[in-house]
């Protein structure tokens, strides 16, 4: 008898009904496996391809008590993920690859860490360097993990009125003030580099005004590096990253939006590059469009924004704006006020003027007669620029723009460091903004060098009550 009748025969049995049934199931398995193993690689090449370093990376968050919650997402600079602290909060993981955290990049990482220690950079996502490979960044997921709404979304759909894209402006040129004033000890000013529409985050309250304004990706673009970052560019227009094609197209669309100096082979990054990237980020919101330099719509753009954002798009570094201060000379002018606050500046000085105090608005004339008190008073000894700083403080505060006066009186602070007017006014400001922590910080700061200048903070809340 041969082998094949021999298997023929074992096959008819009972026996070997059940063990080719058992091969079949084992096969089946086999290839379901195969199918999702392929499938979830394809969804992130990347463990694939750099295994140890995720893992290696994934054990240092692991003894800081903050495991992942959120399958892994392959990104422009490396992997993303979301996922949670012990205590219950919640941020965004983001490790770049090995390939691109060289000594250098890592020093240029840990040198933004320096250099924002201790700062009041509110307007920013709080971020935390783990190590030279990864960032935590909070306050950009909510507490189900899921990505709060950026400028993308919102210009896509059309839900900023131009009033609320005022005001995200506005608060995006706070946070960017704040950061061009801190310089690394590399010896460069810090710069964010990366300002895409889907880095700005917007929070509503719960009748749909703007509650709070976000800029992410702070430290990604300098801590990366110019060079990596036009390597990246190149990379990701070969289609050689391994990320979503809809994720590439959307980054390829955006990437357009930085300065050319940002892609140019060897040109030299300076905070420059922050104006022109805002200039493309506030046409794209003003006209709810993709942003094509060639393209741009000014008639959609209001009168009062045009000359600055045609600074702003200058290619030649020289020629843009040195100052985001700068557009307050125009949009804090009474006669350029802002669209949801027109003729409020009038309005308000006029009110200044009266005696009672039992409306709504004789109330807020008021409180700004109290900020008006709380002025320097010896102008003429501090240096123009502070001078100026003030009095567009001022004029911020006169439209009831608390944050925006902060960020000019805290550049006078720097300028002229403890004087105990501007530390008053940044506790009014403060306090106005619901920051009463950092409103008690800042009386207590002036009082302790001018006594009598610290009780305006009191007279202030006093008439507001």
């Amino acid at each position: 008898m041969g082998i094949l009748e021999r298997l023929q025969i074992a096959f008819e049995s009972e026996i070997g009904t059940l063990l080719l049934a058992l091969f079949g199931i084992i096969t089946s398995l086999a290839f379901i496996y195969l199918l999702l193993s392929q499938k979830k690689r394809r969804s992130d090449l990347l463990a694939y391809k750099f295994q140890s370093h995720f893992d290696r990376e994934e054990e240092k968050l692991k003894k800081l008590g903050f495991s992942f919650t959120s399958p892994h997402k392959p990104t422009l600079f490396g992997r993303e993920t979301v996922g949670k602290f012990e205590d219950g909060q919640v941020a965004l993981c983001r490790t770049i690859t090995p390939e691109t955290a060289t000594t250098e990049v890592k020093e240029r990482f840990a040198a933004f860490d320096r250099a924002i220690a201790g700062q009041n950079l509110t307007a920013f996502a709080p971020y935390h360097l783990i190590s030279g490979p990864t960032t935590l960044q909070s306050a950009v997921v909510n507490q189900e993990g899921r990505p709060l709404p950026t400028a993308l979304e919102l210009m896509a759909d059309r839900l900023l009125s131009q009033a609320q894209v005022e005001e995200t402006l506005l608060e995006i040129i706070r946070a960017l003030s704040q950061l061009h004033a801190l310089k690394s000890d590399l010896g460069t000013s810090l710069y964010h580099g990366f300002l895409l529409p889907q880095s700005v985050l917007v929070k509503f309250d719960g009748q749909n005004k703007v509650k709070e304004v976000l800029v992410a990706d702070s430290a990604l673009a300098f801590g990366i590096g110019p060079e990596k970052l036009r390597s990246l560019f190149a990379t990701l227009r070969k289609g050689k990253l391994p990320i979503e094609k809809y994720l590439r197209q959307q980054l390829l669309e955006q990437v357009s939006m930085l300065a050319p100096e940002q892609r140019e082979e060897g040109a030299k990054v300076t905070s420059s590059c922050d104006f022109y990237t805002f200039g493309a980020l506030a046409v794209s919101l003003f006209t709810h469009s993709r942003f094509q330099k060639e393209k741009i719509a000014w008639e959609k753009i209001p009168s009062k924004w045009r000359r600055f954002l045609e600074k702003c798009l200058q290619n030649d570094p020289k020629e843009r704006p040195q100052d985001f201060l700068e557009i307050t000379d125009w949009l804090f002018d009474p006669e350029l006020a802002l669209t949801r606050h027109e003729g409020a500046h009038k309005e308000i000085k006029a009110e200044i003027s009266k005696e009672e105090s039992s409306t709504a608005s004789d109330d807020l004339a008021a409180l700004l007669g109290k900020m008006q008190q709380a002025k320097v008073g010896k102008q003429e000894e501090l240096p123009s620029k502070v001078q100026s700083l003030l009095g567009r403080a001022e004029s911020a505060f006169s439209q009831s723009k608390w944050s925006l006066g902060s960020a000019f009186l805290l550049q006078a602070d720097k300028i002229t460091p403890n004087h105990p007017e501007i530390l008053v006014r940044l506790a009014i400001s403060h306090y106005n903004q619901g920051e009463i922590k950092k409103a008690e910080h800042f009386h207590r700061r002036a009082t302790s060098i001018d006594e009598q200048v610290g009780k305006k903070f009191h007279d202030y809340l006093a008439c507001k009550r």
